[in-house]
């Protein structure tokens, strides 16, 4: 058992890596509101805040070792800090039917919505 307290490096860099995400979201939400705000009517902006759809593109790359095959070409990885994460192949590993067996080594998307799912884009040597 992973304990939650005492984070490792990985950790650490994991976490500064989505709050550097993060802030990038933000920080576009933000000009986008501006600007949407100039083109209307001229000024600066308006008092009242806007909720802007920012689209999130920033995957985190990470690697991983396969735990477990489930069925429908979904497995489950574990990340070098310890956390269990449920991915799926992409359809480019399909195409070329690329095999993935528990123990490969492999790279990992991690999807920017939630972090417990994620997509195999390679497997490793």
């Amino acid at each position: 058992m992973v304990d939650v307290l005492a984070p490792r490096g990985d950790c650490l860099e994991f976490a500064m890596i989505m709050k550097d995400r993060n802030c990038l979201v933000k920080e576009a939400a933000r000009e986008k509101n501006s600007v949407e705000g100039r083109a209307r009517d001229g000024s600066a902006g308006d008092s009242a805040p806007k909720v802007a759809a920012v689209e999130i593109s920033a995957e985190i790359t990470v690697e991983a070792t396969v735990k477990e095959a489930l069925p429908n070409a979904l497995f489950k990885v574990e990340l070098a800090t310890g956390q269990a994460v449920q991915a799926h192949l992409s359809p480019e590993l399909r195409i070329h039917v690329v095999r993935v067996l528990p123990g490969d080594r492999v790279r990992l998307e991690l999807s920017p919505h939630d972090w417990g799912r994620g997509r195999i884009i390679a497997r490793l040597r």
